[in-house]
């Protein structure tokens, strides 16, 4: 369980790869904060999912700047910080060049680009803070060191992967430029 006292939020998590780093992230030890739009998919999911570990279903229209504050807030009043964040949700429409409208270039981008802008920099604050001395799962200091930052206190981050989260058999394929993780 490479991931015990460790708190995370991915957006997207409702279905899809983001269901899929909800449910590795539980088997790790994670508490997890799933974001969607999709009410009924999101509630659904945190119900099938509560006998495995700690988790809670988060409403929010991501392309809304205050959304992003909203579900920090919410995470760490839950769960008591944050360490990990996945951007994961991204919705788009597809369309010939000449008939793409502002409205389908303007849901790509809220829901990509300024989504992930919007929750990095709400995060940013509770991922700088220092991790907890009883946390065990924190990779060592010498791994995550930064040679612009003084060495302590160590901040609260965790750098995963992408291909250690996606869906592995039977559930399709999808390319690392779907999601991003942050690590500061």
């Amino acid at each position: 369980m490479k991931l015990i006292n460790k708190t995370a939020i991915v957006t997207g998590g409702a279905g899809g790869i983001g269901q899929g780093i909800v449910r590795h992230f539980l088997s790790e030890g994670a508490k997890v904060a799933v974001v969607d739009i999709n009410e009924d998919q999101g509630d659904k999911l945190v119900a099938e999912l509560a006998d495995l570990g700690e988790l809670i279903f988060i409403r929010k229209d991501i392309s809304l700047p205050e959304s992003a504050a909203e579900i920090v807030a919410e995470t760490v009043a839950r769960f008591g910080g944050l360490d990990i964040l996945v951007n994961n949700a991204h919705a788009s429409k597809q369309a010939p060049i000449l008939e793409t409208t502002p409205e389908i270039w303007n849901l790509s981008f809220g829901t990509g680009t300024l989504a992930t802008l919007y929750l990095m920099q709400a995060a940013h604050p509770e991922l700088k803070k220092p991790a907890a001395a009883s946390s065990t799962s924190d990779p060592a200091p010498e791994s995550r060191a930064c040679p612009t930052r003084s060495p302590t206190p160590q901040p609260r981050r965790l750098s995963v992967p992408l291909a250690a989260l996606l869906p592995t058999s039977g559930q399709g394929t999808a390319s690392a430029s779907t999601s991003s993780a942050l690590s500061l």
